[in-house]
């Protein structure tokens, strides 16, 4: 992508201004791209798990949205040129 749009590769300036709301939280962060950092949310869905059985099925209420967020974060291998901050507003 950013080869078409970045100037074929050589990057690009986005400048803004944020009003921060408490009530609209956000995410910021580097993409990690192929397994990189996968790694960690394979193991914390399993502890999660673990946990979950031996706590009579107890499940932290957001769990499934905080692993989506972490996902948000990663992306294919052959897009690693691009080098991707991301924001995620939730």
């Amino acid at each position: 992508m950013w080869e078409k749009y970045g100037n074929k590769g050589k990057g690009v300036v986005l400048k803004f201004k944020l009003n921060y709301n408490k009530e609209h939280e956000f995410l910021f962060g580097n993409i990690k791209y192929g397994r990189t950092g996968l790694g960690n949310i394979e193991k914390l869905k399993t502890l999660a798990e673990k946990f979950r059985r031996e706590n009579n099925n107890f499940t932290y209420e957001n769990f499934p949205e905080r692993i989506l967020e972490l996902l948000a974060f990663h992306k294919q291998n052959k897009f690693k040129s691009e080098k991707e901050v991301r924001l995620f507003f939730n």
